[in-house]
């Protein structure tokens, strides 16, 4: 999974830089031409769809009444995200993140299940170069985590965490880009600790309306 991380990462900085030794490029959008970089769009959904990798993390879970602690430990297939941005200008947006994910494994001959649900408040800003438009991304997350073990279920409390993202999209046009994006979950509550998830998604943006 660290190569294939490394991989992904590594792809993100080279387009990245290639994108902005690119000069500024123009799209055609309805009889006219427009910069990528002056969309008339302020309000985008996006989705996306990828896989997961935990990092060291500790959650603190009750099983029949009694503390116990575990982690998450299971990586691949699936990881599934909506986002919400409203464009303050071409370089900075607020908006929302929705993260689901669900990944079941067999480790030492017992079957483990860990899913998470996560949302919140984020940032983005962006470093548009024509069609191809870098961004960072950060928030404040609420986390709700569930840990199978066996027949052993760990009631964990949910608890608060912070989002870090990086990305690349394309526009394909004015209204709709296509792109790759990775993101990690950081727990920051007593029950939930350290870095619980990364993932590594490919993720479509789409314009609502103006």
């Amino acid at each position: 999974m660290s190569l294939l991380k490394t991989g992904f990462l590594l792809s993100v900085f080279l387009v990245s830089v290639l994108a902005q030794a690119q000069s500024r490029q123009s799209s055609y959008h309805g009889s006219r031409y427009v910069s990528s970089e002056e969309s008339s769009h302020r309000n985008y959904i996006s989705g996306a769809f990828g896989f997961l990798a935990p990092g060291y993390n500790t959650l603190i879970g009750t099983v029949n009444g009694q503390q116990q602690q575990t982690n998450f430990q299971t990586s691949g297939l699936f990881a599934l995200g909506g986002d919400y941005d409203y464009m303050l200008n071409k370089d900075f947006s607020v908006g929302g993140v929705l993260r689901y994910y669900n990944c079941s494994s067999t480790i030492l001959n017992n079957s483990v299940q860990n899913t998470l649900f996560t949302l919140g408040p984020s940032v983005r800003a962006y470093l548009p170069s024509g069609n191809f438009l870098p961004y960072l991304g950060a928030g404040f997350m609420f986390m709700a985590p569930s840990v199978t073990s066996g027949n052993v279920s760990y009631s964990i409390t949910s608890g608060i965490g912070l989002m870090l993202s990086m990305g690349l999209l394309y526009n394909i046009n004015d209204g709709v880009a296509l792109g790759i994006e990775t993101m990690r979950l950081t727990g920051l509550s007593s029950s939930i600790n350290g870095n619980l998830v990364e993932d590594y998604m490919l993720k479509g943006r789409f314009a609502l309306g103006n």
